[in-house]
């Protein structure tokens, strides 16, 4: 990474210590803070979800490694190539859109993260013929700890400085499909912004 210096691993550990035990940090209005800050999170993230092959983030020396993510980019789908604003297309949209939901919703019952970027540009699938079939989630660096307790998906104590926290927020089962729906921030972009999304990700 561009910008590490071996004289800011003291502070990142102690960082990224309390980042990984889901305690809340609120870093200092320095760069160098918020920096190390955002590869805290990043290095958590990804070994929450099991997408860092290396280090761990305690020998985090300024360098790390992910998992490659398998599967298709929307507008690398054979059905986009040939007719990419079709009925079919359009159909296969709202397909990946809603496998892109059921993903992040599966991601925090199973490894307690909510990924909160969530858009065409971050999702890869796994394809049958023309039609995609499975979601596969990338990209964890604004992610934030939530859980699942059986009745509501509760926000954990994050901090973090490019977006609201909500700590603490609940939202039912139909609460937080319709967050992943409206909201860009939080959740996968609804159906009306397919297009825009597929042009800023480079689906032209």
């Amino acid at each position: 990474m561009k910008d590490w210096s071996a004289n800011m691993r003291p502070r990142f550990l102690e960082i990224s210590k309390i980042i990984t035990a889901g305690k809340p940090f609120k870093p200092d209005n320095s760069n160098t803070d918020q920096y190390l800050t955002m590869i805290a999170f990043e290095l958590r993230n990804l070994q929450s979800v099991n997408q860092l092959k290396a280090p761990k983030p305690e020998l985090f020396t300024g360098w790390f490694e992910m998992t490659k993510v398998q599967g298709t980019l929307l507008w690398k789908t054979p059905l986009y190539k040939r007719h990419p604003f079709s009925v079919p297309f359009q159909k296969l949209v709202k397909t990946a859109y809603h496998l892109a939901v059921d993903e992040i919703e599966d991601a925090v019952r199973k490894y307690g993260i909510e990924h909160r970027d969530a858009h065409f540009g971050n999702v890869m699938f796994t394809m049958q013929g023309d039609q995609p079939v499975k979601a596969h989630l990338f990209d964890w660096g604004i992610a934030v700890r939530m859980k699942w307790d059986g009745r509501y998906y509760i926000r954990g104590e994050d901090i973090i400085v490019w977006g609201d926290s909500e700590q603490g927020a609940k939202y039912t089962p139909e609460e937080f499909k319709v967050l992943d729906d409206l909201d860009g921030k939080d959740g996968i972009r609804g159906e009306h912004e397919t297009r825009k999304t597929l042009h800023n990700s480079g689906g032209r």
